[in-house]
């Protein structure tokens, strides 16, 4: 580390601790979070931090406790890790549900005390709190295992009477892919949903929780004529990669090159390229809805979308005109000296 950088980072050092020791605390974490300075790795704020974890202010443990969820992405080591799991782990134990949930979340997040955590997260899913329902069900998307029990209770959350929590339980399910396919039953009947985020979100959870088992075309087609263009989105994206070989899928995607929203379009061109050489007679759409593009980042996929039909095609069709010119040449070898003028054209 150079000169210059080792008195940056000590004078950086220095200002977050006379900053965290002197400055009202509840001010200081509203205004500014703790994970400027994680990121920058400051030592010696971290005793500083820790205590705050147990600072008698509720408004700065729930701020702080928040905060922790930079170590996720700038870890601590040593003895400085297993201070912040000690403190963390004390946080389950706390006499505010926030704080408790938040702490959770942070533990799942750095893969420490899952079992811990989840013994605090699952009651709480079930709380008469909104709010507190709503940070459960987000922290219980950090499960990296999600066992039946978990499971159930984000299906339970999907049909939950407030808008967050039902948001909340569609993004943790999309997160664990297709272990939720008990779900999808319950996420098709909420992209009616007067909600619009809530049916935004349940759409986009529909393309990662049926992986494994895609929906029929059947659906997928009554999804493409939907009103709401996050859903018809949604719909174009499941055949991006399901029912490649189905001429049916082709079809939809084809016909949704007309949709006037441009991610429709966009995912419906991705969706065509995708399939190659079957997606031959969706050429000519494909050329005119190039043509009639204005915005040159849906031109780009129209293109991308048309090589990729075409790459696959002309190997074959080189290879065959190849052919038929040697046949046509060994044919005019073959043929007598008297009948070769008949011929329109030599070799």
């Amino acid at each position: 580390m150079s000169t210059r950088n080792r008195s940056i980072e000590a004078n950086f050092d220095e200002w977050s601790r006379r900053v965290l020791s002197t400055i009202d605390r509840e001010r200081w974490f509203a205004a500014v979070n703790f994970r400027v300075i994680v990121e920058y790795r400051s030592r010696k704020a971290l005793p500083l931090f820790l205590p705050l974890l147990r600072d008698g202010n509720l408004t700065v443990r729930r701020q702080a406790v928040s905060s922790a969820m930079a170590f996720t992405s700038t870890p601590v080591r040593g003895r400085a890790r297993a201070s912040v799991n000690a403190a963390l782990r004390d946080a389950l134990r706390d006499d505010d549900t926030l704080v408790r949930v938040r702490a959770a979340r942070v533990l799942l997040a750095l893969r420490v005390g899952s079992t811990d955590a989840l013994a605090v997260l699952e009651p709480l899913a079930a709380d008469a709190d909104e709010e507190v329902r709503a940070e459960a069900v987000e922290a219980l998307g950090h499960t990296d295992e999600p066992d039946d029990d978990v499971v159930a209770i984000i299906e339970r959350a999907l049909e939950d009477e407030n808008e967050r929590v039902r948001a909340f339980a569609a993004h943790t399910a999309a997160g664990w892919w297709g272990r939720c396919e008990g779900a999808v039953p319950i996420l098709l009947r909420g992209l009616d949903d007067p909600d619009p985020l809530v049916r935004a979100s349940f759409a986009s959870a529909l393309h990662k929780v049926t992986w494994q088992k895609p929906l029929d075309l059947a659906t997928v087609a009554d999804l493409l004529g939907r009103s709401d263009p996050a859903i018809r989105r949604a719909a174009a994206g499941l055949l991006q990669t399901h029912h490649r070989r189905s001429r049916q899928a082709v079809q939809l995607l084809t016909d949704a090159l007309a949709d006037h929203d441009r991610g429709v379009r966009s995912a419906a061109a991705v969706g065509l390229g995708n399939r190659g050489w079957r997606a031959v007679r969706a050429l000519s759409r494909l050329w005119r809805a190039f043509r009639s593009e204005r915005r040159p980042f849906e031109r780009w996929w129209l293109f991308l979308s048309m090589e990729r039909v075409l790459v696959p095609v002309i190997p074959p069709l080189t290879s065959a005109t190849v052919v038929v010119l040697l046949v046509v040449r060994v044919l005019y070898a073959l043929t007598p000296a008297v009948l070769r003028p008949h011929w329109r054209f030599r070799f």
